[in-house]
């Protein structure tokens, strides 16, 4: 705990709890000079001293906790607690234990702990700035100070919050915010109805683009290629935006920015991350971060190298990064077409029950489990099992229930308004053209029913009346492509309808002398395509 002593004897027996000054200091690039302003405080804590360590208290306040703000060119700002830490440290007034890395075993019995904030800095100038801080602060004090101090963090700190940004041009701000921009596309595919004002936050107050964020969970980025934390996405002008005509100022153009937080959002209803980064993880965590970005300006269709696109301020360069940055391709397509792919499997396998509880929820947004079970005349436990089967579809978070994503919720809303209207007039034209009586297709053709439900399929007939098979589920055209959206295999479904077919007692030719009109998954993306049945089946 030396430097806390040295540190604490500067604060009160040569500065009487207060200084400030304002020095010239070797924190800037390679070690150049920078001006900066330095103020030291304290405030009194909660820790009790240790008997050895000779300090009186009134049984309210515990030892001097000091704190020094920096700030240097810019907006360059770090603001540092200081706080001693021993093992079995207690509350001055309780009496609890305060536990520390100092507890455990590995760890020295004392130290000191130090939690930083700031901006415009990387991590490892944070502690370059403290000590050249604590020096000067000694130098005016005509003190003498040790300049092994602050000098190497423990295995044990960590990281809890870390951003980068870049800046763009204006002018290209709505690639990036507007309704089809990179923003709203990941918060279709993520936000819930819960979430919906946590994990997308939007205003255009003054200018459109002025403050949007998405929130991305780290249950929720195992789709971003390259990146293992969850994160915040913003895009975001200062408070007074600047006017359009602006030609001197950086400030005229936005920020986009990446955020890394452990723990809660600021209305402390989303987690992004669990735990902590060790600090020997920040310069993976930065690289992550970086990379992220520079994607993100990738997906949204915007040129990625240094030039007229990019606006360089004080603190962000518009060079070419000195970091090998991995280029990937936007995985929003794919992840949409996954999300189809389940929903078009959740409701090819749904029994009724299931189907009832999809709809109560598709109709009512986020409900809890027993209004679920009230709005279906179904008993908890039965509710339980179907959430069970709709699990990728609908996700449980402390008994109330909601759509894994707003997309599937309002593709399911979309599915379910036509449904009702069409189901009958769709059953009656079925058994028509297949000529049957529509109780004889329920009975007899049950399994072509079901196979009709689980492709959200239909009959219709062409002009020179053949049989016309209307699939609107998205298929894929060989096991390749299925494997790699999750659609479904075109030869399976359409050798599936012709056993149901059999089955159902009807002509084959019938259906081998029909057309088959799908959207299909190839090599060249998703089109709509109409075959020959039997070129299929053959």
């Amino acid at each position: 705990m030396s430097p806390y002593w040295a540190l604490s004897k500067l604060l009160i027996s040569r500065f009487d709890g207060h200084s400030e000054l304002d020095v010239e200091l070797p924190t800037g690039p390679d070690d150049t000079s920078e001006a900066a302003h330095i103020r030291l405080t304290y405030k009194r804590g909660k820790i009790e001293p240790r008997a050895d360590f000779g300090i009186q208290t009134d049984g309210e306040y515990g030892m001097y906790e000091p704190r020094i703000h920096w700030s240097g060119h810019g907006q360059r700002k770090a603001h540092f607690h200081i706080r001693p830490r021993f093992a079995g440290m207690k509350h001055v007034e309780t009496d609890d234990s305060i536990t520390s890395a100092f507890d455990n075993d590995g760890h020295p019995n004392e130290g000191v702990n130090i939690h930083v904030q700031g901006s415009n800095l990387e991590p490892d100038e944070y502690l370059d700035v403290l000590r050249h801080v604590l020096r000067a602060l000694a130098k005016e004090a005509g003190e003498w100070w040790d300049t092994r101090y602050f000098k190497r963090p423990l295995e044990s700190s960590r990281i809890h919050t870390y951003e980068r940004y870049l800046r763009i041009l204006r002018e290209h701000s709505s690639k990036i915010v507007s309704r089809g921009g990179i923003i709203s596309k990941l918060r279709e595919l993520y936000a819930t109805e819960l979430g919906t004002e946590t994990m997308f936050k939007l205003s255009n107050k003054n200018i459109v683009g002025y403050n949007h964020r998405v929130l991305l969970p780290k249950r929720a980025v195992q789709e971003l290629p390259g990146l293992e934390y969850g994160v915040q996405l913003k895009h975001y002008h200062p408070e007074f935006v600047r006017r359009d005509e602006t030609t001197d100022d950086s400030l005229r153009d936005p920020k986009i920015g990446v955020l890394y937080k452990r723990g809660k959002d600021e209305a402390g209803s989303l987690r992004l991350n669990k735990r902590t980064v060790p600090w020997s993880d920040r310069k993976e965590l930065s690289r992550q971060l970086e990379e992220f970005l520079v994607n993100v300006v990738s997906w949204s269709g915007l040129s990625v190298s240094p030039g007229p696109g990019f606006v360089a301020d004080d603190h962000f360069q518009n060079r070419e990064s000195d970091r090998k940055v991995g280029l990937y391709d936007d995985p929003t397509p794919k992840m949409e077409t996954k999300q189809d792919s389940i929903l078009v499997r959740a409701l090819m396998e749904a029994e009724e029950r299931e189907r009832d509880v999809l709809k109560a929820a598709t109709d009512g947004g986020e409900m809890h489990y027993s209004e679920l079970a009230d709005e279906t005349d179904n008993s908890v436990s039965t509710v339980y099992r179907a959430l069970s089967k709709l699990d990728g579809l609908l996700e449980k978070d402390n008994g109330n229930v909601r759509f894994v994503s707003q997309k599937l919720h309002e593709n399911l809303r979309e599915i379910f308004s036509v449904a009702q209207s069409q189901v009958e007039t769709a059953h009656a034209a079925a058994a028509s053209i297949l000529d049957m009586d529509p109780n004889q297709l329920a009975k007899a053709g049950a399994s072509l029913q079901k196979w009709l439900n689980r492709y959200v399929a239909e009959f219709a007939e062409t002009r020179d009346e053949r049989l016309l098979v209307k699939i609107d589920s998205l298929l894929a055209r060989n096991g390749f492509y299925s494997r790699e959206s999750g659609a479904p295999e075109l030869k399976d479904v359409v050798d599936e309808l012709y056993e149901a077919w059999l089955e159902a007692g009807r002509m084959p030719s019938r259906l081998l002398n029909g057309r088959l009109q799908v959207e299909v998954m190839d090599v060249n993306g998703v089109t709509t395509t109409s075959l020959p049945v039997s070129k299929i089946i053959e």
